[in-house]
């Protein structure tokens, strides 16, 4: 999970942040709850890092959107 945008290292860095999504949520989740926790910082517009960030925050969005209604079982 670290390796997509060191993602678990944020998460636990700002766990106050995430705590409604992680824990005891009486609804299921959407797209907008977990885009909610997120700001983009982006780069100079028209530089390559902004192209770059640009392309990572669109395969986000398509992620977000595939696994949004999913219900996810823990072995826990």
């Amino acid at each position: 999970m670290n390796e997509v945008g060191r993602l678990w290292e944020i998460i636990t860095e700002n766990h106050a942040s995430f705590e409604k999504l992680f824990c005891h949520c009486p609804k299921q989740l959407t797209k907008d709850d977990i885009d909610s926790l997120c700001d983009y910082n982006f780069s100079e517009e028209g530089s390559n890092s902004r192209t770059a960030e640009e392309e990572t925050v669109y395969a986000w969005e398509v992620f977000l959107e595939a696994i949004e209604g999913t219900i996810i079982k823990s072995n826990i």
